[in-house]
């Protein structure tokens, strides 16, 4: 009977696993855009960044408008798990998530963006003195005279609880509607219910540092590939991409270069933020190298060849490369290969050109080159001599909007003041690396009478991938509008959006050289012989009408830390071994209705009471069924007792209480003719029948 009422309700069960998502939607209001999220990344000694439990976080609500709402619900009167929703960055600071994490209430930080009053000045949680490890503290930083004054350092810290930026509108408002229709007055939030809350869900894989991450998802892939799962639990993976390099004049591998022979004009063309997918973000920090970079190479690849041969201009090689905020990775994956003589094209010295002497060198990968050669030649190009202007540096909200880039030439306006001014910075940058490869004190060529595609280039960049440029190459293609991402993330990723495919494209652009199509018309490399060229075909934004084929000389080299070539590598401390986590799902935030605690501890008791009742009830009904049920068996069923009786010839004392009577009937042995049927009483239930041997009958007591 037990069994039979279980196996009754699994059934039920299985049948309204059906309606799952409806009872769900009935209990939860889930958000739609939940995809900026503060991540977990490690590196050799720690973790950083956040993560939820498996299964996310929930708590109760608490809105903080101020530095005011941190202390009251800091206070004890406050007791419940809440999760913390912070109406402005301002109050994202690292005193205060600091304090959130030692309380023990907080479950979850949901920061909204403000769309009524957006009073955001700076927002940097880079640290003061960034990559101050790759000078042992001797570059010129300190906490009096900081690089990054407004640095904060909260990228470096760890919580065990979510935290997620609300960019949405229609979230923001879910959120704050809820918040206002049940929890406040805020004065009620112990004593009035329902009230509202939400379970954040960000768990991610990676656990310790990147150490014991990667070793853990090793045994991962291996497990994994046995089970045709290669994706099979692994935690983590190395942070990186690519570097991309091209040189003005292609130079076949098998010749070296001289000795000071190499000029480097190195950028970075990735930008980073402490919300996980969060674009656009880092235009000052990011744009301004790639678009001058971009543009110094429109200028010098329009030189013609009598120009570069009428001043001997030695071989040039232009550097771009993508690095992670977390460390100046370039710098130090170029040193690691030149020590290795892996990267021939190199030479054995490189350069770097000198705009101003300001003393101090201001975080840059030339500090890793200084680091292996404190005599190393270079100088940093920037825009401040002391403290950086950039007061949102190594984070997301210096939008383009605040540099005048809503709309461009390609959109059909004119340049902006901020690519006006980068095109100044290129013209001079293009001017003294002629001057200085020619080795020239003067320069006497009109860079006025030289056109640069600046602003189709931050249009692209800044404004919407989707660009002329961009749509003009065969083989790549867009299915996005509005700002790529710039963040390189892991390097496994390959995104035909990212931030490396599109600089690659217009790197590509910058440096064409077009092909004879009668002489390669499947525009492909044709020998060795044509040194390092990447072919393509495009149609040129202003005058191409079909394809036409093209060749750049623009390499790639992998960007990835030195600390993942080698286990000594790993464990010597001189390379950052930066990596990512990984996460099975898209995360998640739902809305939903707390109830006053004691009722759901009075409906816990009850249902535990009733279910206690239910089982003694039916065990009760069981071990007393013969009691509490009559039982009638069926009176043509032949008793195995009866036909044992009736087989043994032996006559049986029936008591007069006997309350069945049973008829038995052997139909072979009717046929025959010599048996009869055999009747009698039995308080045993039992039924005798026939004997079946042809001189014997039955016996039959009254």
């Amino acid at each position: 009977m037990l069994l039979w009422a279980l196996s009754c309700f699994l059934v039920a069960v299985t049948a309204n696993l059906r309606e799952d998502k409806k009872i769900a939607h009935l209990l939860y209001e889930p958000l739609e855009n939940v995809n900026n999220v503060c991540v977990r990344r490690s590196n050799y000694t720690h973790a950083v960044g956040c993560q939820s439990s498996h299964g996310g976080q929930s708590g109760i609500l608490f809105k903080i408008d101020s530095s005011t709402d941190v202390e009251l619900l800091m206070q004890n009167f406050y007791q419940e798990s809440y999760v913390a929703l912070l109406t402005s960055l301002n109050l994202l600071t690292r005193d205060n998530m600091l304090r959130f994490k030692e309380s023990g209430k907080i479950n979850g930080v949901l920061v909204v963006n403000n769309f009524t009053n957006n009073d955001l000045t700076d927002f940097s949680t880079a640290d003061k003195c960034p990559n101050n490890w790759l000078t042992k503290g001797s570059g010129g930083c300190s906490v009096d005279r900081p690089w990054n004054s407004v640095g904060s350092g909260l990228f470096y810290e760890s919580f065990e609880f979510p935290v997620v930026f609300l960019p949405s509108f229609d979230d923001v408002s879910a959120v704050l509607n809820c918040y206002q229709s049940l929890n406040e007055p805020r004065s009620h939030l112990n004593t009035s219910y329902p009230l509202c809350s939400a379970v954040i869900d960000t768990f991610q894989f990676s656990s310790g540092n990147s150490d014991v991450c990667l070793r853990r998802s090793q045994r991962a892939t291996i497990i994994g590939s046995l089970t045709a799962d290669l994706t099979s639990n692994a935690q983590c993976s190395p942070l990186g991409g690519l570097n991309s390099f091209g040189q003005l004049v292609s130079k076949n591998n098998s010749s070296p270069y001289e000795n000071s022979s190499v000029i480097v004009i190195a950028c970075r063309v990735d930008a980073n933020s402490y919300f996980y997918g969060l674009s656009p973000l880092g235009t000052q920090g990011y744009s301004s190298g790639v678009l001058t970079m971009l543009a110094v190479m429109d200028l010098l690849s329009g030189l013609s060849s009598n120009e570069k041969a009428q001043r001997t201009m030695q071989n040039r090689q232009l550097y771009a490369y993508s690095t992670q905020r977390a460390s100046e990775v370039f710098g130090l994956r170029i040193c690691a290969n030149l020590n290795s003589s892996s990267i021939r094209t190199l030479g054995k010295q490189v350069e770097l050109i000198a705009t101003e002497s300001i003393g101090d060198i201001p975080p840059s990968s030339l500090l890793s080159f200084l680091r292996n050669n404190a005599d190393f030649p270079g100088v940093v190009i920037s825009d401040h001599k002391g403290a950086f202007r950039n007061s949102f540096y190594g984070d997301s909200f210096d939008l383009p909007t605040e540099f005048g880039l809503n709309e461009t030439i390609d959109s059909g306006a004119g340049a902006s003041n901020y690519t006006e001014r980068l095109q100044t910075v290129a013209k001079f940058v293009a001017s003294l690396v002629y001057q200085y490869a020619s080795n020239s004190t003067k320069d006497d060529i009109n860079w006025d009478n030289y056109s640069t595609y600046m602003d189709e280039y931050a249009y692209c960049m800044l404004v919407n991938v989707n660009c002329s440029i961009i749509n003009g190459f065969q083989d790549v293609n867009i299915y996005q509008e509005g700002v790529s991402g710039r963040y390189v993330s892991i390097a496994e990723v390959t995104d035909t959006g990212t931030v490396l495919t599109i600089f690659r494209s217009l790197f590509s652009f910058a440096l064409k050289e077009e092909v004879n199509s009668t002489q390669n018309p499947d525009c492909q490399s044709k020998s060795d012989q044509d040194g390092t060229y990447f072919y393509f075909k495009l149609k040129h934004p202003e005058y191409d009408s079909n394809y036409v084929c093209y060749r750049s000389p623009v390499s790639f080299s992998h960007a990835e830390s030195p600390a993942f070539l080698s286990d000594s590598n790993m464990r010597s401390g001189k390379y950052p071994a930066w990596t990512e986590s990984f996460w099975s799902s898209s995360f998640s935030v739902k809305l939903y209705a707390t109830g006053d605690r004691s009722i759901d501890i009075m409906a816990l008791t009850v249902g535990i009471m009733v279910t206690v009742a239910a089982y003694v009830l039916v065990l009760t009904a069981h071990f007393k069924s013969q009691s509490l049920f009559l039982f009638t068996p069926d009176p043509l069923e032949v008793q195995p007792d009866a036909m044992e009786t009736a087989e043994m010839g032996g006559e049986e004392f029936l008591s007069d209480t006997a309350r069945i009577v049973g008829v038995v009937g052997n139909n072979a042995a009717y046929e025959n003719g010599n048996s009869t049927a055999g009747v009698f009483r039995d308080d045993h239930q039992n039924v005798s029948t026939c004997n079946n041997s042809r001189n014997s009958s039955a016996s039959v007591p009254i």
